[in-house]
Parts: C-alpha cells; structure tokens; sequence
C-alpha cells in the first residue's frame, strides 16, 4: 500500500463547476505530498461523474442514490481514507497556493 501524507475528503451535490475549481486549486497546493482525493456525489445531475472520470481520473468517487446530508458521506470517505492526515473540504473551497505543503 502507498504511504499517502493526506486524504481530502469532498460531498458535493450539484456543483460539478465549484469542485472543478476547487480540485484544480488542491493540485496546486500540493507539489510536496502524497495525497489522495475522495469526493461522494450525491446523484448530481449536472454531470459532476462525468467531469471527475474525463478530468480527474485520480480522484476516488463514490456514488450515492440520493442526498443523504453532510454527515453519513463524508464517513463514507473517511471509511476508506489512507492519508495520515484528512481534510474535509466544501466543493466551493478554493485553497491558497502551496496552502497544503505549508
């Protein structure tokens, strides 16, 4: 198994363009980990599966039926976190350049 610094853990829900954003903003701020992305859409109908297979192939996705809140998935994508560390992130948060390695 990969030794990963981090784990960055996404629910979203309709808001394919914000994660977009805020995915490219974690490439950014991440130069000097290893680090993994899991973001649970929450049957998004604005293509926010499809975005995340063509775009960031990467990133880990779990897909849920329905919108079950904040709560019960974001415990699904910490189940099966392997960083040392995990951060929690809204799909609109943008991070600071370098935010991460700092």
């Amino acid at each position: 198994m990969l030794e990963r610094d981090l784990s960055i853990c996404i629910v979203t829900l309709q808001a394919r363009d914000y994660l977009k954003d805020c995915l490219n903003s974690i490439a950014e701020s991440t130069s000097q980990l290893m680090y993994e992305t899991i973001v649970v859409d929450q049957n998004s109908q604005d293509g926010t599966a499809d975005m995340l297979q063509d775009e960031f192939p990467a990133v880990k996705l779990i897909q849920t039926a329905e919108n079950q809140g904040f709560t019960r998935p974001m415990n699904q994508a910490m189940q099966i976190a392997e960083g040392r560390y995990i951060a929690l992130l809204n799909p609109d948060t943008l991070l600071h350049p370098a935010a991460f390695d700092i």
